[in-house]
């Protein structure tokens, strides 16, 4: 995948300085997601700093994650990737609610964003996935896992309204796994445990944006260890 600066680079960048939660990805966050890539940096999230209500609008600094839908919390958990703390999506909602979670502050155009999740359970859906080039809360992209339909799939979702773009069945066990998104302007790669399930063509029709992570409907997930390469 070709290499290039990325708009937003330096936001990020700057960002980093005096932020103690803010820690360097290892090479294995990232283990078989990088190949045939290079990077001018790495950021990663272990323990996660939710936004607090700011009746004045306000918008936070760079780095803590902002509730776009949904209802997510930090929860303590010894049998997290990174103990002891993920952020988890307990949100109940309908066959057509996305609950959505963003980083403050920061936008990619391209690199290798990723994370480990947990499906905890769901009737309706189950497990989540990775958003980037966030535009609104109805406009961006996604790449998801869903254990239920054993399937993992990319999407852009415009105005609200998702458009598949790749789709391919995957069958795993319970418990923590990793999943990986490729892209810059030209091609998407999806990785699930290390292993590339999806690869394609496709010019981008968002500009560098926001990124983090998504369920849907009554899905209960647990997130850790997000990370971008860029």
């Amino acid at each position: 995948m070709r290499n290039k600066r990325r708009a937003g680079e330096r936001t990020m960048r700057e960002g980093r300085e005096g932020v103690p939660w803010l820690v360097t990805a290892t090479a294995s966050v990232l283990a078989g997601a990088l190949s045939g890539c290079s990077y001018h940096h790495v950021s990663s999230w272990s323990n996660f700093e939710l936004v607090a209500p700011d009746p004045a609008g306000n918008r936070a600094s760079w780095g803590l994650f902002e509730t776009v839908s949904g209802d997510w919390k930090v929860v303590d958990r010894v049998d997290v990737p990174s103990p002891p703390q993920s952020v988890q999506q307990d949100h109940v909602g309908a066959k057509d609610d996305f609950n959505l979670l963003l980083v403050t502050g920061a936008k990619a155009e391209a690199g290798t964003l990723s994370v480990r999740l947990r499906a905890l359970d769901g009737t309706i859906d189950q497990g989540g996935g990775l958003v980037w080039r966030a535009q609104s809360p109805r406009d961006y992209y996604l790449a998801r896992w869903n254990p239920l339909e054993n399937n993992v799939r990319a999407y852009v979702v415009k105005d609200g309204v998702r458009t598949m773009l790749a789709s391919e069945g995957v069958e795993l066990g319970d418990g923590w796994h990793a999943l990986a998104i490729t892209f810059d302007d030209d091609r998407i790669e999806v990785a699930l445990d290390g292993q590339v399930k999806l690869a394609f063509d496709h010019s981008a029709q968002f500009p560098a944006g926001r990124f983090g992570v998504w369920t849907k409907a009554d899905a209960r997930t647990q997130f850790d260890d997000l990370a971008i390469a860029d």
